[in-house]
């Protein structure tokens, strides 16, 4: 192709730039949110683009953002394609900016708002932060809450492998961890409350404190935060607490269930948010409660009042009703992992272990977090 051919296609190009450039801009802004996940107009756009590579890609719109060469972008720049990401992403701003239907019917929610924790969220699968129908629970209840306009704040792990992958082998199940790329997920760092830097909070573990990075998904209307202690102060062994869903053995887990339950109430107050309910989805989640008391003793409160005070804004979920799915942890290890903290919140271990235990003062007993959930929350349902 000679010079002066060239001029009329690089004259189209030059023409198209900006609409290419807002384009790609309205797509990374859909993308950036998983609203389009239950939006069929919007997921379709995805598709459009390359509809072998979206496949490929595990419905990863991140990725293909990255991925899909200029020439692809131009052409479609060029068609009817263009009017409908404009139109997708006008809806999707209008959308954020409606009051839903909370605003009118429960101002005082709105005020304050719901934290939402759990161990799992079955939200996208191209985020391995789920591993069954607790975690699609989670998931729907964030996505739902987005649609009515509830102000609700999940709180999570962020899993760099989450839960196996099933592969089958000669007749036997193997159990494969590939490593999550985050960033090619649209995970961003949860700036504190002055917006100034990533918020990171310390969390009690044994005789130390472990630093907290958290992370935020942007859902809808709503948000998840992530917590995720693969940080360069920490030992090899805590940060590897947030590497696996429901890996390890039980140090590991009881170790999980306390970075979320503390790591989340420190990282909700450091970004100043008024919560006014506690849910708890499963006895994963039940140290909340007692990480909430435990910070207001520094506040003049005694450990058991600011427990009474807690009780009234928990609620709690349980779904497994059968041994298996309730955690239970015997004395020494309980107090290996939270005895220093509570000498320094004036709580006896026994006292906590009794929280968790059906019969208090049974030394036999183990504390159970189902238990604790139950006699920390207002109200539960199954």
């Amino acid at each position: 192709m000679t010079q002066d051919s060239r001029g009329p296609a690089r004259a189209r190009e030059t023409l198209m730039a900006p609409t290419v450039a807002k384009m790609l801009e309205h797509l990374a802004s859909l993308a950036s949110n998983l609203w389009w996940s239950w939006d069929a107009e919007a997921a379709d756009l995805w598709a459009q683009i390359d509809p072998f590579r979206w496949d490929r890609y595990g419905h990863n719109p991140v990725v293909m953002l990255r991925d899909v060469e200029p020439e692809r972008w131009a052409t479609l720049a060029a068609s009817p394609y263009a009017d409908r990401v404009e139109a997708t992403w006008q809806r999707f701003q209008d959308y954020l900016a409606a009051p839903g239907w909370c605003a009118g019917a429960l101002p005082e929610l709105v005020a304050g708002g719901v934290a939402y924790f759990s161990m799992e969220f079955g939200l996208h699968e191209s985020l391995h932060t789920y591993s069954g129908g607790l975690g699609v629970l989670a998931g729907d209840h964030l996505r739902s809450a987005s649609d009515l306009g509830i102000p609700l704040v999940g709180v999570t792990l962020l899993y760099r492998q989450g839960y196996f992958r099933q592969l089958i082998e000669d007749g036997r199940q193997l159990a494969a961890y590939p490593e999550a790329d985050w960033s090619r997920l649209p995970v961003r760092p949860c700036l504190d409350a002055d917006g100034e830097a990533q918020l990171e909070v310390q969390v009690p573990m044994e005789d130390r404190t472990i630093t907290v990075r958290v992370w935020q998904l942007d859902v809808g209307r709503c948000r998840l935060l992530l917590l995720d202690t693969d940080h360069d102060a920490n030992t090899p062994a805590d940060r590897s607490l947030t590497r696996q869903l429901y890996g390890g053995d039980e140090r590991t887990r009881i170790g999980q269930e306390v970075v979320l339950a503390f790591g989340g109430v420190r990282a909700l107050d450091a970004l100043k948010l008024d919560v006014c309910v506690y849910h708890l989805n499963e006895g994963h989640c039940a140290f909340v409660p007692v990480a909430w008391a435990g910070d207001r003793v520094d506040d003049g409160f005694r450990f058991e009042e600011a427990l009474d005070a807690i009780r009234a804004r928990c609620v709690f979920t349980t779904h497994t009703p059968v041994p298996a799915g309730h955690d239970r942890f015997y004395e020494p290890l309980v107090r290996s992992v939270l005895g220093p903290w509570c000498e320094d919140v004036g709580l006896e271990v026994d006292a906590l272990m009794d929280l968790g235990r059906v019969t208090p003062g049974d030394a036999d007993e183990t504390l159970c977090m189902t238990v604790i959930a139950l006699k920390s929350a207002s109200a539960s349902n199954g």
